[in-house]
């Protein structure tokens, strides 16, 4: 869906398969002097509710989960597990901010702990592709001829 103002492109947003806004694409200057869209933002769900909003800039705009996971996160929202639609505490990197605290609180274990967590999750990603290349290979050679 897309919002123009006086033939400028203000506003675009995609949806995923259950009607549910996942990203925004938007003007950081309109209303006051709209010069196209320049700035989006992921929205990540748990049924209904927005847990987290990660912004990026169009100058490096991506569709892929993956890399929109790598972005900062703007804004994490914690619900009531009591009533469906009360939020609690909605605040900008609250989880990244705990994280760095305890890191630095911790000193060199913690730091080479974090370093091992990235260098498995790259081999993680790594290993994944190459399980993908071989169901792949293995759907084609398969085939009856």
């Amino acid at each position: 869906m897309e919002v123009s103002d006086g033939g400028v492109l203000i506003a675009k947003f995609r949806y995923d398969g259950e009607g549910r806004r996942i990203l925004e694409m938007f003007d950081s200057q309109s209303p006051a002097g709209p010069d196209g869209l320049d700035t989006y933002e992921h929205l990540f769900l748990s049924g209904q509710q927005v847990v987290e909003t990660r912004q990026g800039t169009l100058a490096q705009p991506t569709d892929d989960p993956a890399e929109a996971e790598r972005l900062p996160p703007k804004y994490q929202n914690i619900w009531s597990p009591r009533y469906i639609d009360s939020l609690i505490l909605r605040d900008a990197n609250i989880l990244y901010r705990w994280k760095a605290r305890i890191l630095s609180e911790s000193g060199p274990v913690a730091t080479a702990m974090e370093a091992r967590v990235q260098e498995l999750e790259m081999e993680l990603r790594r290993v994944e592709q190459e399980r993908d290349i071989l169901k792949k290979a293995l759907a084609i050679f398969s085939r009856k001829t």
